[in-house]
């Protein structure tokens, strides 16, 4: 019967391309996955402060982690959005506050300018370092160092711009409309990213006032058990030995599971592409 098998012809075909499609996108999301969590780093941790017991822990005191020799840099972390208008365009930006050392942590690369230093910390300056991308997007160009940019409101000084196009923060794609020509505006979706002191985000977000996040890099660049350690020793000091009142996330733990739970999926799907591949006959059911 030319019909039927026409018509199991066409059933093993669509399974199979079905499975090639399958296995193409699976491998594409473990490579995207894989590659977005390297980008971050793998050689810091993140503490993050879930019960301060009524003695939320300061900025100024955040110096004291780094005493064990085993820590090498510490550096605070609070997002926030912020709309960030110039003459040239406007839009809604993610803004971290932080520290110079988140740079180094991060291993972030300057493009031009310079990143945050302590006496912007301690003078609760109003300067912000942005990605290539938001330079583009807001100002036109790339050397924006010098220009000047509001941030729901107010002047920040553009003192740096990172070199990759986007940066590593938590930030979101948001969208953002040029206002240079009031006959004709159009919008594109871009991620607007910023970096300004901690000490200054304190005053411009209402939700950030204490240190409730911070990263920390190790002295061993192999192993960061030793920081950990450290690190817990101090806290469980800090908060009256409550291990429950602070985690501690070594990054490169999570990149070695996410690794393991995609390379899985990934089997699991050729796996089902030979049995079946073997097994053309399942398609006629």
């Amino acid at each position: 019967n030319k019909l039927r098998s026409f018509l199991t012809m066409l059933g093993i075909i669509i399974g199979v391309v079905a499975l090639i499609v399958l296995v193409s996108i699976a491998n594409g999301a473990t490579s995207s996955v894989t590659d977005q969590i390297s980008s971050m780093g793998s050689s810091y941790l993140t503490v993050t402060i879930t019960d301060d017991k009524g003695n939320p822990l300061r900025l100024k005191e955040l110096s004291d982690f780094c005493e064990p020799e085993e820590v090498d840099e510490v550096a605070p972390v609070s997002w926030t959005s912020v709309t960030a208008k110039t003459s040239y365009s406007n839009g809604t930006m993610t803004l971290t506050g932080t520290t110079g050392s988140y740079a180094d942590i991060q291993g972030l690369e300057l493009f031009s300018g310079r990143f945050l230093k302590q006496t912007d910390i301690d003078n609760n300056s109003y300067v912000v370092v942005i990605t290539k991308d938001t330079a583009t997007e807001l100002l036109g160009r790339v050397d924006a160092v010098g220009e000047s940019i509001k941030l729901n409101g107010k002047s920040f000084l553009v003192v740096g711009v990172l070199s990759d196009s986007t940066s590593l923060t938590q930030g979101a794609a948001v969208t953002s409309s040029s206002d240079s020509d009031d006959s004709d505006s159009s919008s594109s979706s871009v991620q607007l990213e910023g970096y300004i002191p901690f000490s200054t985000m304190t005053r411009l977000a209402d939700n950030v006032l204490d240190v409730t996040m911070f990263y920390a890099s190790g002295a061993d660049e192999d192993s960061l058990e030793p920081a950990e350690n450290a690190l817990t020793e101090l806290l469980m000091e800090r908060f009256g030995q409550d291990e429950d009142a602070f985690s501690i996330v070594d990054q490169s733990e999570i990149m070695e599971a996410m690794s393991g739970v995609t390379n899985t999926m990934s089997l699991m799907i050729r796996t089902n592409r030979v049995f079946l591949s073997r097994n053309p006959h399942i398609d006629k059911v």
